[in-house]
Parts: C-alpha cells; structure tokens; sequence
C-alpha cells in the first residue's frame, strides 16, 4: 500500500487562484486533493453555496471552490496516460475538504458532506482495510506510487510555483521583512481589485514567540491588539500623526488569531523603508532635503513623546519614507504608553531591536524616550550622511560622529548620549544649531508647479446648461456630460504660503484616489489649477441615478446595498480618507448597474471648518472625527433604508439592530470603525444561547492554571472503579 507521496502549497503558474492546491497526496492506486480548513468554535452551514461559522460568512463552499480543481487535474493527468504504470489508464482523482478544527459541520447539504471529513476521520484511510473499502481500487491501479517521477515534474516543475498568500483581497507579492526571532514576516501586497493599491501583510508565527501567553486566544489577542490600542491613542490625541502611521485595514476578531495569524496594513504610496530609501534615492537630494527630511522624522517623534507615546523599536523596519519627502511610522508592536504601559516581558521577544550604540550612552538607566532619543540620533546620522543601517556601519559611528565638524555634529552626539528627556527637544536643538542662511519653509510654492496649467477652466470646460452652483468662491456645473468644480482664487503664484498648502494637501489627496481610481466614487478625468483663471479644478464622471433617499431598491435588494455602501466607505478609510458629511443625498445610486457611488468627495474648503450634518453625526459632532460621523452615517442610512427605527429593537432585523445599541452604548469605542456592524449584516435573526457547566475538581489542593486551546477547555468524564463519577 505504502509509499505515498504529498505535494503541498503550490499553484499551476497558468491558472489564477482555481489553480492553488493546499496537498495534492499521491497514494499506490489514485490521487487525492485536500482543502485544508482549520474552523473552530462554531457549526459549519450553509445557505445556497456560501458557508457559515456561526454567523459569520466564510465565503463560498470549499467544495464547490474545489471541485474544478478536480477537474483541471484530470485533464492534466489525461495528457500523461501513456507514461503511467498501469498503460492507457488515467490515475481516478478524488478530493476532500478536511476540517482540522473542532467545528462541527453535521449540518452541511448531504452533496457537501459527501466531500467534507474530519481530519481524524481523513486519517482511517492509512489504514489499508478503510482505505479499500472507501476507494475500492482495481488491482492495475495500485501500482501508482511507481510513478512518482512523473508527478515530480507535473507538481514540482517549472509549470508550477508556490501557492500564493491572499488575506483580505490583498495578494503577497514578495517579502521584505523577516523578524529576527522569526515572530513574524512582512510582504509587500497588492489588491486583487485596484493593481496601483499595495499594503503591507503581517504574517504572525505564535509558535516563534516565547513563553505561555502567545499560547492562548486571549494572549495572543493582546500581542496583537498592542499597536492598535497605541494607535487608537493617537487617533483622538494627533490626528496628523496618526495619518502618517501604518495602520491595520483588517477587522480585529479574538476567536480568529490562531497560531498563524494574518494582517493587512496601509502602507502610503511611494512609501518605502528607511534603508531602501537612503540606498535609491539618497544621492540625489541635496544636504538641505536630508536636512528638512531629519527634522520632519525627529519631529514626527516630538509628537509622539508628547502623547506620551515611546515607540522603543525605532530602526530600518519601523521606518517609512517617500520620495515626496513624506514620513510614516509603523510596528508599534513593542511601545510603550502611559494608559496601557509596557509589555512586560514579551517585549524582548517581539522587539526586533532599536538602532543602538551602547559604548556612546554615559548612563544605562533611561527613560523609554531617552532610549527612542538614542535610536533617532544615530538615524540621523545615517541620514544626513546617506548611509544605510547595519551592524557594520554601527561599529565605527563613535569614532566617524567624533571627527565629524558638520552643523549638525553636536547635536547628534548629545542625542546619541540621550542627553535630551524627549525627542522634542532634540528637535529644538536641531533646529537651534542649523546655519541661519540654510532655513528654509517645509512648503515650497514650486510645489504646486507641476498642477499649474496654461488654462482658463470656463473655456477648456464650457458649461452645457445653467450652474448647478454660483457663488462668489465655487461654481460647479455639466461639460460634455462630466461634472465640472471650480474653487475660485485658489493657488495663484501670489497667494498666501498658507492657502496654497492647503491646495497642496487637495491636489495630494487628488493623486492618491486618480491612482487607486476606487469603483465607488466618480472616475477623475482631470484636476489642477486653471492659471489664466486662477482657480482650482476637478472634473469627474456624472452618476446618473438615484440619490440613496430617493432611489426605488425592491426590499429583497436592500441589505445588499447596504452591504456595498459598508464596503465602500470601509475602503474609503482604509486609503487614510474620509467623506466627513456623508448622508442620503450625496450617496447615488447607478441606474441599471445599481452600483453605489459616493459623491460630493473630495471637496475643498479654504478655511479650517469642516462640513458636517448634525442628523447623521453622534451628537458629540463637535467632539469627534470625520471617519466617525462617516460610520454613524453608514449605520443610520441603512436602518433607514431597511426601515427599522434608530436606536431601537427590531424583531425583523434583530442583530442590526443591537449592533446599533452596541455602538451607540459604548462611549469609547463606539462608531470608531464598522467592523460589528459589518458582522451583524450576515447574522441570523435568532441567536442560539451559550449553555453554561458548572465542574468542581473535588481533589484540587492548591490552584491550577489551564490554559485553553483554541479558546475552549475540554473536560472528560468517565467512570471510576469506585462506580463514582471522575
């Protein structure tokens, strides 16, 4: 019977993910193909062809993902018939999906469980007598496992490649990053809808992670939710800095952080790490760029002592940089911070290890920011210097920062020798010591340069009809069938530094969405400023349809439409954007296509004030951000489109329902994303109750500690000799 032979996690180069294989075993007498799922916790059903843990939609059934796999392999096979043992006969092909988890999937369609086995089921078939009487295999078929050359070059040849990592729509595309301990890797990604959208994808290995925490649901969920928690502390004390943070895009479920654990993290276009960054680009700034670019990174650092933040990991990984001159910080993994303090023990184990050079501290005994103060020091020496990072070039920096007579010399010993408590006043002593004559504003009017076009917008775009809007400073009208917007008296050569940063930040915002061009909003067809009229201008496609109050959806659509609005201004945030006025009449409705299209984003608002609508805002409306009024909105225009009161029960749509109370009870963390509402979308009306056991250990004399697998203590009870219950 034996030997077999596995070929595991590869792909057929020609195919795209209907060719992706979990195990491929090759056994004496046939060939079997295995979809690993490992599914915990909660029954496994399915309604039509999707299957559900619980009420959680887990996509399309594995069975029907796998049976074409089946049949690309039979034709493969096919063509190879005449180099098999058993001549002129094609290898039988079976595939199984094999549950490895404890959920229970009894309930499956007899046509799904027919392919649907236990792993410990999936095993019995090593056994010879099990095996025969499942396959039944011909006498000439067993002599397959002679042949395992042939399917070394089919499943290891150049026709096939290894199977590709795909979390959350976004595909890995090449890794660049390895954690020294091997706690987690770090790809670069790209989506599977827009190919201009990359992301960073975290890949975390529990297993590489020392002592009992990341051994347990609940540890590892505190690891992870670590840098979120900072983060989040961020969002409500430095906006601005925490848009120039990584952040993650993947929705934070605890019962789902298993021992292999995926993340999805923006990642800033252009943006790359700090080595990358001084090795293609360094050369060609001038001293004055490094300069600016060292003060906007020590900075960005002042900032974050100053929410009291300490990042403790500062080096080439947790380093981001842009050829636009921009910063991004990431891997707040190991910080610290005041609400939450340190990680205790776990943090040297998931550190990957600030910059440091110790023979130039004078004192080992220093506060977190003195520690991030050091790391920044010898960063910017780097820097300033276009060198890379790496332990060699640590080796001689004492020596190389001593004989150094630059402006900046001084100033960076003092940091190496964490002789400032913060990096903000580093950051003052930095700019203090730079020569006066080499100052210069961060915003430069050049800037705006390569937006300023030769153009009068009212002649390149004539109007086709009256102004839809006129006033003294926006006109907005139809051309040629596309929406037309004008902001007047902006971003002229004469205009105040001040105002043109903000058109500045407009345009930027402009490059980032025509790049990712998201199928929700209008396609942007041009933008810049019209010199000869000195105004501002945006052209875009005009939707025609419906407004979301006054579109007619049949009421079996509905929830779908609310499913795609979630996704769209999920997406929306995840580009670090948001609508920050949304409500009824600025989402539209295509006709025919019934696609949902945000508009009246991006707009441009010369002041500071921000548009905003008190009905579809919390009512703290003053007190809370824009990706917040966006999701109260997204929330309360779906239970008006299902027609369900706001704020209240509903028999109909219950778990909507209490998704909206959770929200609107929860003073922290409510409308901060839409990840439970999102979730309450697929949950059945009624939800089955928990039932709760009570165990004593009768025999315990001091206190145990269990700890849980996979989230669940298992209990076994049997009889003892005693004729006693044990």
């Amino acid at each position: 019977m034996f030997p077999w032979k596995g070929y595991a996690g590869f792909r057929f180069v020609e195919s795209k993910k209907e060719g992706e294989f979990d195990l491929v075993i090759v056994t004496h007498c046939n060939v079997i193909i295995v979809e690993l799922k490992d599914w915990n916790h909660h029954p496994i059903t399915a309604k039509g062809d999707i299957w559900y843990k619980g009420d959680q939609n887990m996509g399309r059934s594995p069975v029907s993902v796998t049976r074409p796999k089946k049949f690309m392999l039979d034709n493969k096979l096919k063509r190879l018939s005449h180099k098999f043992s058993n001549k002129g006969f094609v290898p039988r092909v079976y595939f199984f999906v094999v549950m490895t988890g404890d959920a229970d999937f009894s309930q499956l369609p007899e046509d799904q469980l027919h392919h649907t086995i236990s792993l410990r089921e999936f095993l019995k078939y090593s056994n010879e007598g099990t095996f025969n009487h499942y396959f039944r295999p011909h006498p000439n078929e067993k002599v397959l496992n002679q042949d395992f050359l042939i399917f070394d070059k089919l499943f290891l040849g150049p026709q096939t490649a290894p199977k590709t990592l795909r979390v959350d729509g976004y595909e890995a595309k090449e890794q660049i990053f390895k954690h020294p301990k091997n706690v987690y890797r770090e790809y670069l990604a790209r989506s599977e809808i827009s190919s201009n959208s990359e992301a960073l994808l975290r890949v975390w290995n529990f297993n590489k992670v020392e002592g009992g925490k990341a051994y347990t649901p609940d540890g590892r969920a505190e690891i992870v939710s670590r840098e979120r928690a900072v983060l989040h502390h961020l969002n409500h004390h430095n906006r601005d800095l925490y848009n120039h943070c990584l952040r993650s895009l993947t929705s934070f479920q605890k019962d789902e952080i298993t021992a292999e654990y995926c993340e999805v993290y923006e990642l800033p276009p252009g943006h790359v790490r700090f080595n990358e960054f001084v090795g293609k680009y360094g050369a060609a700034f001038s001293d004055q760029d490094l300069s600016n670019i060292a003060k906007l990174l020590v900075s960005k650092f002042g900032d974050l002592h100053e929410a009291k933040v300490a990042h403790r990991d500062i080096a080439d990984h947790s380093l981001w940089l842009s050829p636009s001159k921009e910063i991004a910080l990431s891997n707040f993994i190991s910080a610290y911070h005041r609400s939450t303090g340190t990680v205790g023990d776990y943090r040297k184990a998931l550190a990957v290890g600030a910059v440091e050079a110790q023979d130039m501290l004078d004192d080992s005994d220093l506060t977190p920011y003195q520690k991030d103060v050091h790391a920044l020091g010898l960063v910017c020496w780097h820097l300033l210097n276009g060198r890379r990072m790496s332990p060699k070039s640590l080796e001689a920096v004492q020596n190389e920062m001593l004989a150094c007579n630059e402006w900046y010399s001084e100033v960076l010993l003092d940091a190496v020798a964490a002789n400032f408590s913060n990096a903000s006043e580093f950051f003052e002593a930095l700019v203090e010591a730079e020569p006066a004559d080499d100052e210069m504003s961060t915003f430069d009017d050049v800037d705006l340069d390569p937006y300023r076009h030769a153009i009068n917008h009212l002649r390149q775009y004539r109007e086709d009809g009256e102004f839809i809007v006129e006033t003294s400073d926006k006109e907005v009208y139809v051309s040629g069938g596309r929406l037309v917007k004008a902001w007047l008296d902006c971003g002229g050569q004469g205009a105040s530094l001040v105002s043109n940063f903000q058109v500045l930040g407009f345009l930027r915002r402009l490059d980032k969405l025509k790049s990712v061009n998201p199928s929700y909003l209008p396609t942007i067809r041009d933008y810049g400023i019209a010199s000869k009229s000195s105004a501002l201008y945006l052209v875009t496609d005009l939707v025609d349809g419906s407004t979301w109050e006054t579109a007619k959806i049949e009421e079996e659509f509905r929830l779908d439409s609310v499913s795609k609005l979630v996704d769209a201004v999920e997406h929306l945030h995840g580009l670090g954007l948001s609508h920050g006025d949304l409500h009824p009449k600025n989402v539209m409705i295509e006709e025919g296509s019934s696609s949902i299209f945000l508009i009246d984003i991006p707009d441009f608002t010369p002041s500071d004030d921000e548009p905003k609508n008190h009905q579809y805002s919390p009512d703290n409306i003053d007190g809370c951000t824009s990706f917040e009024r966006d999701n109260f909105a997204v929330m309360k225009m779906s239970c008006e489109l299902l027609g369900m009161a706001w704020g209240v029960k509903s028999e109909k749509f219950s778990s909507i329902a209490n998704a909206v109370l959770v929200e609107l009870e929860d003073p922290q963390f409510g409308f901060k994303d839409l990840g439970r509402f999102k979730k309450a979308l697929n949950t059945p009306k009624v939800e089955t109750e928990q039932e709760y056991i009570e165990i004593i250990a009768g025999n315990a004399d001091e206190t145990v500690t269990l700890l849980p697998d996979n989230g669940h203590l298992y209990c076994r009870v049997e009889k003892t000799l005693k004729n006693h219950l044990r």
